[in-house]
């Protein structure tokens, strides 16, 4: 995958307008716009490729895109999208780590590609003004079969836990400890500073999470505050941080971060080796690791954010609440996306069994 915001260099001026509008005017994220613009350069390639447009013995992932003008696009046909659709299904090539690779992608990678021509078109139909007709009204995209999502049961929680091993041990344990107690996405957890643990009036433990759409909310980690009515937040705060086990994950982690040698001015949670904040990759490495320690398959952290929804869910949670905990619009899709307060989302999180596991102590 190309560095993030490559686009600059790479794209055409019609292309990087409409991702330059995407971002400051649609305010996508960053990593948002840089997946339009892999999308879209895989379209233009086989648009190319398809009209003879290039060498027919160019590879694939040479073909530039950097000439794509408004006359090329104007000249794009129905037809030449549903055949781009029928390419995606069968033709274009996807690399696993364990298998790999294998012809075409499924429905819910194609609808995502298709959605961002839609959303190029419109962009040039109707607010910038420059064409008259949009070829994507109409194209036919395969659904997405429902699927249950597959997630641990709590047994293999606790294996999963009692698993994490090695060098950054520590790190790892709090990394997986914070993704089982909150459900945030692993782009969310990367991006978290130093302060992202809060306690709020109550002395309830929560973080604070930027996700999608820099959209910020408070995830509430829940566990056994045990509401004691004459306790100050100060002290309900400091006994917490003695007991709550992901809050003791976190204050474990933290007494040892310096030993990473975070440069000057590095407010970065979680710390690689390199002394820079983690990356995505390294994080859905170490949880795979992880998981094939606890005998478990190899799954993404992906899999421990359909794990919380669903035991928090099985636990008699509202699917709004959970929907609000994770800034998840799709958890139901029968279900409109609703605002609940605080309250509920401190209750939801105290329903997660994951918080009943006791600590690891060091």
């Amino acid at each position: 995958q190309i560095p993030m915001l490559e686009y600059k260099d790479e794209a055409s001026p019609l292309i990087a307008d409409f991702l330059r509008f995407m971002s400051l005017q649609c305010n996508r994220s960053d990593a948002t716009v840089n997946e339009y613009y892999l999308d879209l350069r895989i379209f233009f390639r086989f648009i190319k490729r398809d009209r003879g447009a290039v060498d027919p013995d160019m590879p694939f992932e040479e073909i530039p895109i950097n000439d794509i003008d408004l006359e090329f696009v104007r000249n794009i046909k129905k037809t030449d999208i549903n055949n781009y659709v029928d390419f995606l299904r069968s033709e274009r090539s996807i690399h696993h780590a364990h298998g790999g690779d294998s012809n075409g992608i499924g429905p819910a990678a194609t609808q995502r590609k298709i959605a961002c021509l839609k959303s190029l078109y419109n962009y040039l139909c109707e607010r910038a003004g420059l064409l008259d007709s949009n070829p994507t009204i109409g194209v036919y995209v395969p659904r997405n079969r429902q699927s249950l999502p597959v997630y641990l049961s709590e047994n293999e929680v606790k294996r999963l836990l009692a698993a994490v091993a090695g060098l950054n041990e520590v790190r790892d344990y709090c990394i997986i400890r914070l993704f089982l107690s909150s459900g945030m996405r692993v782009s969310e957890l990367v991006g978290l500073n130093v302060d992202a643990l809060r306690f709020d009036d109550t002395g309830a433990p929560y973080i604070k999470v930027l996700g999608k759409g820099n959209k910020e909310r408070q995830v509430y980690l829940g566990g056994d505050v045990n509401d004691i009515p004459e306790e100050t937040p100060e002290e309900r705060e400091a006994r917490l941080r003695a007991t709550h086990p992901c809050v003791q994950a976190i204050d474990d982690w933290l007494a040892i971060r310096d030993e990473y040698q975070p440069p000057k001015g590095e407010n970065a949670l979680f710390l690689s080796r390199k002394h820079t904040r983690i990356s995505v990759d390294a994080v859905q490495s170490l949880v795979k690791s992880s998981m094939l320690k606890a005998g478990l398959e190899a799954y993404s952290p992906h899999k421990l954010r359909h794990t919380v929804a669903t035991l928090e869910l099985q636990s008699g949670t509202d699917v709004r609440v959970v929907q609000e905990r994770l800034g998840h619009r799709n958890l139901n899709t029968t279900q409109v996306y609703t605002h609940v307060n605080s309250q509920d989302m401190r209750t939801a999180a105290k329903t997660n069994p994951v918080n009943k596991i006791k600590a690891r102590e060091w």
